[in-house]
């Protein structure tokens, strides 16, 4: 894909979520960074080699949901880095991070497990903890696997 190709994409993505009412206000602010990334790089006709990147402080933040059947009140988010791409295959770092969060204490605390200074700080920090994380990356050699 390249630079002109990602701007367009990211243009339909950011009307659509906008419309739909689906990303938060801190997901309209990524999805803006994000463009005026992608338009300055144009303007320096930085073409080929180009990085987009959402900061995980800024993340691309959907509107929490509840789940009728469990009663969890839940939200995602996602952040990551991609770069542009060599005979359909990335040139540079592509790693995307989504996360799962919990928006209520009892989905996300228990007193058998968990301690009171967590309670404390998740409760001056975010009010939220993250219950699920996948972290998705393109390795372009053997090499670059973690292995676990």
């Amino acid at each position: 894909m390249n630079l002109v190709t990602a701007k367009q994409e990211l243009a339909v993505l950011k009307q659509r979520l906008s419309r739909t009412n689906l990303v938060t206000g801190t997901g309209l602010r990524a999805l803006n960074e994000l463009e005026a990334a992608a338009d300055s790089l144009v303007r320096q006709r930085r073409m080929r080699n180009w990085t987009l990147a959402i900061d995980p402080s800024t993340p691309l933040e959907f509107r929490g949901t509840e789940t009728r059947s469990t009663r969890l009140r839940l939200q995602v988010d996602l952040f990551g880095i991609i770069s542009s791409t060599e005979n359909g295959l990335p040139s540079g770092k592509h790693s995307i991070t989504v996360r799962l969060w919990s928006l209520e204490r009892k989905d996300w605390f228990d007193p058998h497990m968990d301690s009171a200074e967590l309670v404390r700080n998740v409760e001056r920090g975010l009010g939220r903890r993250v219950i699920l994380r996948f972290r998705f990356d393109y390795a372009r050699s053997v090499s670059e696997y973690r292995l676990f």
